[in-house]
């Protein structure tokens, strides 16, 4: 069955909250995102991989510079940045939390980006347009 599901992410640096974002998406019952609280520490070894799977979640930017990657938070108003070339860890740290089912509107059924799922959900509950 199809439910329409809410999930926190949450961003830590050096243990302390940047950014917290709540993303609302449609899943099946099984699928493996909706398992569990997961937190994944993130490394200058790791951080291309992370930034494309999850750049755009995120609060920060990731800058390639001649002596090396720089990290730009543009949430916090002290212009913080994190710089390859003066720490050896970033800091950074990534939470999701477990999946919540959560009531949705027809509008955000109507508007979500992948339609054959979005179809599928209403079907599930009932709604069908009838041709004349």
């Amino acid at each position: 069955m199809i439910n329409y599901y809410e999930q926190i992410y949450r961003i830590y640096q050096d243990g302390c909250l940047v950014r917290s974002r709540c993303r609302e998406f449609l899943a099946e019952d099984n699928d493996p995102s909706l398992v569990g609280t997961k937190r994944t520490n993130i490394t200058w070894e790791n951080l291309e991989e992370f930034d494309a799977k999850h750049g755009h979640w995120t609060n920060f930017t990731i800058y390639n510079t001649r002596k090396g990657r720089r990290i730009d938070f543009f949430a916090l108003s002290d212009g913080h940045t994190v710089k390859e070339w003066k720490t050896d860890e970033t800091g950074l740290s990534y939470e999701i939390t477990d999946a919540k089912i959560s009531q949705a509107s027809l509008k955000d059924i109507m508007n979500y980006y992948n339609s054959d799922l979005a179809i599928k959900y209403l079907l599930e509950r009932g709604l069908t347009a009838l041709k004349n």
